[in-house]
């Protein structure tokens, strides 16, 4: 069993406002500021079945991993480390006439470039609730990336269209603070 501490809520929340000010991920959404790209950043009300925002993608999800940490670091102070998973689930624009391969390389293509603009915000900055940005430390893909099977999509009413090419993949975050 993990015992959750009083600042993982933060952690979550320190990491959805990192990814919401990635430019790429600013542009993969369709949103021009990190107010609005944040509404696409979700925590664990992702999974809640009574959360009534409709599945929305393109999309990051951001939970707690195992390994939260608190070492000694002298007398009186602390060093807390711990790990969290972001997952991004993009879909595919003008998917319907790409090659799995040109797909792939696509959604590739973004989420490497988000993953290289999370390392510099890292800890710096100001965000507008008053908050820096997550100092991250390491990040590592943990599963994926990984083409989501057409017939767990919502499937559009015949003659409105074939279902959208669907990729995820999760990256585990290292923070210390």
């Amino acid at each position: 069993m993990t015992i959750a501490s009083d600042s993982d809520d933060t952690q979550v929340y320190l990491l959805r406002l990192l990814v919401a000010d990635c430019a790429t991920f600013q542009a993969v959404v369709g949103e021009s500021s990190k107010a609005d790209a944040l509404l696409h950043v979700y925590g664990n009300e992702a999974f809640d079945e009574s959360h009534d925002e409709p599945d929305q993608w393109p999309r990051a999800i951001v939970e707690l991993a195992p390994g939260f940490e608190v070492n000694r670091a002298g007398t009186s102070s602390w060093s807390r480390t711990g790990q969290l998973h972001v997952t991004f689930e993009f879909e595919i624009p003008g998917s319907d006439d790409a090659t799995t391969r040109t797909q792939r390389n696509w959604f590739i293509k973004q989420v490497l470039a988000i993953r290289d603009e999370i390392m510099p915000l890292a800890g710096t900055g100001t965000s507008t609730t008053g908050y820096t940005h997550l100092n991250v430390v390491r990040i590592w893909n943990e599963d994926g990336p990984s083409k989501e099977p057409e017939e767990e999509q919502d499937q559009p009413d015949p003659g409105q269209g074939t279902p959208k090419s669907r990729w995820w993949t999760t990256f585990g975050v290292e923070w210390q603070g």
